[in-house]
């Protein structure tokens, strides 16, 4: 059986977990870590760096999308393999997209050399060409993670649309086609 905390500190400073100081943090420091994975992914996508976004992800990783595009009217396909999805998420928004992500509040349950990560997201989009079209999403992240050595790295991720504001197609559907390497 697995346990759980959250992935940042509370205003105590403990996540309230363990038995000792020591075994608290350890458990904030794995946390901080599996946390760390995801934010690492999404700070690839605002910062359109290729290798920052594949860096916490597993050659096989899988992104899901669909249910969050369904949530606008959108459909979307699974996509597998780091490459694909840094090629599909680099052709949506580099040099093309400003974007933001905050994760709030996010919950680590590790089993082993297992981790599941649930947060939610604020998202923000804006077109460069034309700042008055944009989006902000409020996603619903599940990641999962297996650890490598003294990393984790991200299996997949669940994106679901909680809510939203403006024209979140005119940020993903109108991309231009991505070309594959």
């Amino acid at each position: 059986m697995g346990r759980s905390a959250t992935g940042t500190l509370n205003h105590s400073g403990t996540t309230g977990f363990g038995s000792d100081g020591a075994g608290r943090r350890e458990e904030q420091r794995l946390d901080g870590q599996v946390v760390e994975a995801l934010r690492r992914f999404a700070d690839g996508v605002a910062v359109w760096d290729r290798e920052r976004l594949i860096s916490p992800l597993t050659a096989d990783a899988e992104l899901d999308p669909r249910r969050a595009t369904e949530a606008w009217s959108a459909r979307s396909p699974q996509l597998i393999g780091q490459d694909t999805i840094a090629d599909i998420l680099m052709g949506i928004f580099a040099g093309r997209v400003e974007t933001t992500h905050t994760l709030i509040a996010p919950r680590v349950v590790i089993d082993g050399g297992l981790a599941r990560l649930g947060a939610p997201a604020e998202v923000r989009h804006r077109l460069i060409d034309d700042r008055a079209v944009g989006a902000q999403l409020t996603y619903r992240y599940t990641a999962d993670l297996v650890g490598v050595g003294s990393r984790w790295l991200v299996r997949r991720i669940d994106i679901d649309t909680v809510r939203y504001r403006g024209d979140p197609a005119a940020v993903y559907c109108r991309a231009p086609a991505s070309r594959t390497r």
